[in-house]
């Protein structure tokens, strides 16, 4: 298996050992630069996306049996308690007002853990709660992280203190009936990370975590020794010193947040604790929405109970509730993660295959959306596999079909054999597969959604596997496909953002989900001087999970314009035949969906279309009034980008196409080396201007790439001006492409006159056109010839290129089967 890695514009795969894995996302920015990108991206996802004052936020965190319940409970109240009492013994001794310095706390509170000294941990504490509603000076916002820290270790004491007595007491007494009350123990403990702590972001700069809490084992020998970036965190805290500064601590945590998702593949959501002085909130990252609780005041006798309570829960709740994922989880003596795939179109008792990652081919890279992530995986035995002493090693493969949001109907029982064989007891025969994990919008019941991916790809395996069907493309096949399912106080439930609104008391059941794709940008603003807002209006996510085949490398592998051509040939047929057959429209054609597949042989690549998450067949995508923002902006369609009442078609797709060759043939980040590339590589001069026009549709709203868009694409002259001439000059195969399917979209001899010229200064250049209907609208009615000219210049294109590997003497042992057929 290869062991390499590559860079490209969009995204950086990072192959390496799961020990020491460090995820890398640099472009070739500088650090900094990296970092405030970030730093405005968590500001922005707070403003349109933070919901204050959630009253019901830490019933989240609360244990589901009656029993953890009780226990909670009964060690809360003693914490508070004793703290109450220190306090007060605090306050009546002190006899100045001179605060001491964060080193000085650090020694205390250093020393205070190793002898379990609550007292000791109280004054710190003490002198925290005596900031009352002032602010403090900012040279002390070190001394609150060291604070909230001596507030963690105190709840941990009591937590220590209960599992001790509990064994001790569970071994001693002879009453059977008590003893099984005191065997409930505190099933992890509570640490705090009071220092800096660098991201595995391959980054060096300021970012540096300096608070969180941590979880860890009861016994520290039965702690894993599975070492990872953030894999004990259980929450972020980020506390400033003035009141006014929420804004920037959730930004911070968001900052943070984006890493832990990164860098931890079994994270469903993320905690977060939010605090200004002595005032605390509780923070919920959830795919659609930052959720705050209201402050808990350190100040105050309630506010520290409050807070007691919900560290002590964190301590005592499922694994679930902290957002962990217990389908996904480590084997220390394989040095890998083990998933667990399910099966909707199998009995709900069946149990899930298990895979084994080898390499982790794509990341969740924001704190909201879908949480898409990929993973190189071989079917996983526990009996051969403990034989087995070599590690897991990385990939620099992509996968065969990309990001996944599926939902499979559970009234579906039959499958195709294929399917059927590999997901049975012969699955440890298929050898390398694709594990696609994500959260989709979806609508209830769960089970029945008509756009699941799930339900989608079993439509197009067993059309195009069918006898009537001649295949001789490649296409993505799903092996396995269905919904996670996690466990709440024992009982197996379906993972969705449904189940984790139930936990805080909102039930769905009587939503109506008419339009819930429309609000998958749900967005709500702090600083509007509305309050009111309803949480079930959140969009419905469901967890969802694929195993397919085949693997496939990410299109940056291409070595030259040449198989850049067949791929995108190749991929394009198989759009063509899905929506022949199967009447599906892919609508997301971009550079990360169309992949590579290479035999080993050295003959020329094969092309693979992959991600149907924002498929849909055609039916549905004409009846749609407002079509979804969909796709990646550079990639758009005008018609996507415009958010016109225009059908959606398969023109769309092959708009976005064009787009991509163009993308690729101006960028220089592609068919050589990254130190051959020309000073126009970046997307910015030195002067801030942006090099390329072609840039630009990668700037601004949705609305200005549209009309970049239009402009650029207005006239055979524009075109040429704007996109063509900044083609890379060996890329003279992609210009011919380029130029031949702008000529069938945009020139069709029966709607070549109708693109009209919008919203131009009136002295930017270029002649203005009239028209007096809309283009995309009118270009809709020809689809079909249209598409028609469209594959002949695939085609043609092809045919071209394999004449070329033809003349160049490419020996019989060089080329693969359906090569061979197609060079006859």
């Amino acid at each position: 298996m290869s062991n390499r890695s590559f860079r490209t514009a969009a995204s950086v795969v990072s192959d390496t050992r799961f020990g020491s894995y460090e995820s890398s996302f640099s472009i070739g920015s500088e650090s900094l630069e990296i970092i405030d990108e970030r730093a405005r991206e968590a500001a922005d996802v707070r403003k349109r996306k933070f919901l204050g004052d959630v009253i019901a936020l830490p019933n989240l965190a609360q244990p589901q049996s009656t029993e953890m319940q009780r226990l909670s409970a009964k060690i809360t109240w003693n914490a508070h308690r004793d703290l109450e009492k220190y306090i007060l013994e605090w306050r009546s001794r002190r006899t100045g007002k001179r605060q001491p310095s964060s080193t000085r706390l650090r020694k205390i509170l250093h020393s205070a853990k190793s002898y379990k000294k609550a007292d000791a941990i109280a004054q710190i504490i003490a002198q925290w709660a005596s900031y009352g509603s002032e602010d403090i000076k900012p040279d002390l916002g070190d001394v609150l992280c060291v604070m909230f820290s001596a507030f963690a270790t105190f709840v941990n004491i009591y937590l220590e203190q209960h599992n001790t007595y509990a064994y001790r007491t569970g071994v001693q007494t002879r009453n059977t009936r008590r003893a099984a009350n005191l065997s409930a123990t505190v099933p992890r403990l509570l640490r705090t990370m009071c220092k800096t702590y660098p991201f595995p972001c391959g980054v060096k700069g300021k970012l540096r975590a300096k608070n969180a809490l941590c979880l860890c084992h009861p016994n520290p020998e039965k702690e894993e020794k599975f070492e990872h970036a953030h894999a004990e965190i259980a929450a972020f805290a980020g506390i400033r010193y003035s009141f006014s500064e929420l804004d920037k601590a959730l930004d911070r945590i968001l900052l943070y947040s984006r890493h832990l998702f990164t860098s931890r593949p079994n994270r469903r959501f993320a905690w977060g604790l939010a605090g200004c002085v002595t005032k605390m909130h509780a923070c919920l990252m959830l795919h659609d929405a930052v959720l705050v609780s209201p402050a808990m005041d350190v100040a105050t006798s309630t506010g520290r109970r409050e807070l007691i309570k919900l560290l002590v829960n964190f301590a005592l709740c499922d694994e679930v509730q902290l957002g962990f994922d217990p389908t996904i989880r480590v084997d220390p003596k394989l040095d890998a993660y083990i998933i667990d795939c399910f099966d909707d179109s199998k009995s709900w008792c069946a149990p899930p295959q298990q895979y084994r990652v080898t390499g982790i081919l794509s990341q969740s890279l924001s704190v909201y959306g879908r949480h898409t992530r990929c993973y190189l995986a071989v079917p996983h035995n526990e009996v051969e596999d403990s034989d087995d002493d070599s590690p897991g090693s990385g990939s620099s493969r992509s996968s065969g079909s990309g990001n996944s949001s599926s939902d499979s109907d559970s009234s579906s029982s039959s499958d195709n054999d294929d399917s059927k064989s590999s997901c049975g007891s012969t699955v440890n025969n298929i050898g390398e597969v694709v594990i696609k994990d994500s959260w989709n919008v979806t609508r209830l019941p769960l089970l029945e959604d008509d756009r699941s991916e799930i339900r989608l790809m079993r439509t197009i395996t067993e059309k195009l596997e069918s006898e009537s069907v001649n295949v001789d493309f490649l296409y993505p096949k799903m092996l396995v496909g269905g919904h996670v399912r996690v466990k709440i106080n024992g009982i197996p439930r379906i993972d969705s953002t449904d189940l984790i609104l139930k936990l805080l008391g909102i039930d769905h059941d009587d939503r109506n989900w008419r339009g819930d794709y429309m609000c998958s940008d749900f967005h709500y603003s702090y600083t509007s001087s509305n309050t009111t807002y309803d949480l079930r209006q959140l969009p419905l996510r469901a967890h969802r999970r694929m195993v397919l085949t085949p693997v496939a490398e990410h299109i940056c592998t291409l070595k030259d314009e040449k198989e850049a051509v067949v791929v995108f040939a190749d991929a394009m047929r198989c759009h063509s035949a899905i929506y022949k057959h199967c009447n599906i429209i892919h609508r997301y054609i971009s550079m990360n969906n169309i992949m590579v597949v290479r035999d080993g042989s050295g003959g020329p690549p094969r092309g693979l279309l992959i991600d149907f998450d924002c498929g849909v067949e055609s039916d549905a995508a004409v009846a749609e009034f407002e079509p979804e923002h969909i796709g990646t902006t550079p990639f758009m369609s005008i018609n996507a980008l415009s958010k016109k009442n225009a059908s959606r078609t398969p023109l769309d797709d092959w708009e976005s196409l064009l787009y991509l060759v163009c993308w690729i043939a101006s960028s220089d980040y592609y068919f050589t080396e990254p130190s051959q590339g020309s000073e126009n590589s970046s997307l910015r001069n030195s002067e801030g201007k942006v090099t390329k026009p072609i840039f630009l549709w990668n700037k601004g709203s949705t609305e200005d790439v549209a009309r970049e868009k239009r402009w650029h694409m207005e006239y055979m002259e524009s075109f040429t001006s704007n996109i063509l001439c900044y083609f890379r000059k060996q890329n003279k195969n992609l210009y011919d492409l380029a130029v031949d399917l702008y000529k069938a979209l945009f020139m069709h001899k029966d709607c070549c006159e109708s693109f009209e010229y919008l919203d131009f200064e009136s002295g930017a250049s270029g002649k203005l056109r009239k028209s007096v209907t809309y283009p995309l609208e009118n270009r809709a009615g020809h689809e079909k010839a249209i598409v028609e000219d469209l594959e002949r210049v695939m085609a043609t294109h092809r045919e071209k290129i394999y004449n070329l590997y033809k003349s160049a003497d490419i020996g019989p042992e060089t080329v693969t089967k359906d090569n061979a057929e197609l060079l006859e």
